[in-house]
Order: C-alpha cells, then structure tokens, then sequence
C-alpha cells in the first residue's frame, strides 16, 4: 500500500486519540484551556443565538474544486455564536476542499499552530499531494455544533459525520475503496485574534 493510504486514511481510531496542545500560543495569546473551566460566561447581546446556532446539514457545504478554496464568510468574523459556527463550518469545507485537490496550506490559516489534530490534517494533505492522490469527495460534515462562550473563547460539542469516499490516484485508478459513513462526537474550541476566529483544538471528549 502506498505511502498516502498510511498517511491520509482518516478514521476514528485516529481521531480518538488526537488531542490539542496549548504549548505555542499565538500573539495576542489565546485564552488558556483552565479559563474555560474558572471564567464567568459573558454576556452578550444576542444571548439567544446560543440556542439557534447549530448548522443545518446544509451549512456545510460542497465546493466545486474549480470555484477555488473556500471564501470565509463574512458572519465567520462576528465575535458571535454565529460567527464562531460559521467559523468553523468554514474550517470543515477548507478541509474537504484540501483533501479533495489536493491542496496543502490553506489549513494553517484558519488555526493556531498549537492545534494537534488541525496540524495532523494538514500532513495528511501534503502526503495526499506529494503521492499525486486524492479523495473523491468530501470526507466530513457537520451535524451539530452547540458552542457555549467564555471571554474571547468558544468552545462546544460537535457532532460529524465520516463519509470514508474513494482515494484515488492522478491516473484514476482506485487506491481505497468507499465505505460506510460514521458519526462521532469531539470538544472544539476557537479563539477570536485580530477580527476572525480560529480554531484552537479539536479534543476528544471524555469517557
């Protein structure tokens, strides 16, 4: 088996045991992991988002590879609920549009260097581009995103769907075959730096 299935195969094995680190923070820093358990939540004008915030299925959505990447929508640099869901469902289609290429890069901007898995999503890409594969069609979506807000920082349990599609080669030829779609459930947290949020890690959730 080439080099790219070992490095790109994403599955939930993988994922469980992914965790974020906090050890590079970007400047001005992100809010410490210990302020999401001791800060007060804050108060904001448009409280009640935090009961309409989750994506439908659609809002995350398909691009077509030759629209180019993902534009960030302008609700994704409200510092909202909204624009943190809209942030990250943003952070999900630059994913899939990454893989699908491939195009490595454009992962890094979207979060903090600290973010585990987010930097094990970007290798996966550029070991998907360095083999010449790619994935067929989008690999995750959202279900549901219910983020809670505390200082410049949201957090909240997410809810996505694997979809496992074909790998292919540059000639075309199948190097993994689809398989059956998987739901599974991770802690995310974003960080709002300099106008936009940013995803600050995508943790397993505790047994």
């Amino acid at each position: 088996m080439r080099h790219a299935l070992t490095a790109v195969a994403l599955s939930a094995a993988t994922l469980v045991t992914a965790a974020c680190a906090g050890s590079e923070d970007p400047s001005p820093p992100p809010t410490p992991e210990a302020a999401l358990s001791t800060a007060g939540a804050t108060s904001l004008p448009d409280e009640t988002e935090r009961t309409t915030t989750q994506p439908s299925p659609d809002e995350s959505t398909s691009t077509s590879l030759g629209d180019g990447p993902p534009e960030l929508p302008p609700e994704a640099t409200e510092q909202t609920y909204a624009g943190a869901t809209a942030a990250f469902a943003h952070f999900i289609d630059t994913y899939n549009y990454s893989v699908q290429g491939p195009t490595s890069g454009l992962l890094p901007q979207l979060t903090v260097p600290s973010c585990a898995v987010c930097v094990e999503w970007e290798e996966k890409v550029v070991a998907l581009e360095a083999d010449g594969d790619r994935y067929t069609s989008e690999i995750l979506s959202i279900d549901s995103f219910a983020p809670s807000m505390v200082d410049e920082t949201v957090s909240g349990t997410v809810t996505l769907s694997e979809m496992y599609p074909e790998v292919v080669s540059a000639d075309g030829s199948v190097l993994l075959e689809s398989s059956e779609p998987q739901t599974f459930k991770r802690q995310v947290e974003l960080v709002y730096i300099q106008g936009s949020w940013i995803v600050q890690a995508v943790l397993t959730l505790d047994s």
